[in-house]
């Protein structure tokens, strides 16, 4: 993954499983905010702190994430308006 100021990008390099953004396989992609990158098994979702904060939080816009309830040592408070 390469992130620049503008930008931030995920290339592949000729890994045995290749990576996945939105489900199409690609050996280099300029990502979005939003997108699911899967590598391997994993499924990563890119969020772009640059874009405004004009949508809920991640738990609002998905459902199926449960609230860690303050155990991820990595949750950050939400930035005020």
């Amino acid at each position: 993954m390469i992130a620049t100021l503008n930008s931030c990008v995920v290339e592949d390099l000729n890994s045995t499983n290749g990576i996945y953004v939105k489900s199409t396989a690609c050996a280099r992609h300029y990502l979005n905010d939003g997108d699911v990158v899967q590598i391997g098994k994993h499924e990563l979702i890119y969020v772009d702190e640059r874009v405004a904060r004009t949508r809920g939080t991640f738990s609002d816009t998905h459902p199926r994430v449960q609230d860690a309830g303050g155990e991820c040592p990595s949750r950050r408070p939400a930035r005020p308006p």
